[in-house]
């Protein structure tokens, strides 16, 4: 309760919006490990619950193509799999 109501004080009213609006832009430039930190980093300020599908579709979509296209090949139910499918790619 306390959380939320320094939240409601002290974030713009918009906060949500431009939170996931950041997701949503979020590029990979540079290594795989630091696109999934600056994303998990992103999505753990959220305080909404964003089903798991969208958490994949934002975490996907910004992929490079040839890695996109390598993670779609394969059937992903968690974010904790396409990150998974992502990095054995990136390894090999």
């Amino acid at each position: 309760l306390f959380k939320k109501q320094i939240r409601s004080r002290y974030r713009d009213n918009d906060y949500e919006f431009k939170l996931v609006t950041k997701i949503h832009d979020l590029r990979v430039s540079g290594t795989q490990q630091v696109y999934r930190t600056n994303f998990m980093q992103l999505l753990s300020m959220s305080s909404i619950n964003i089903p798991e599908i969208v958490k994949r579709w934002f975490y996907q979509q910004n992929l490079r193509a040839d890695t996109n296209a390598y993670v779609s090949q394969h059937y992903t139910l968690t974010l904790k799999d396409i990150i998974d499918h992502t990095q054995r790619f990136e390894d090999s």
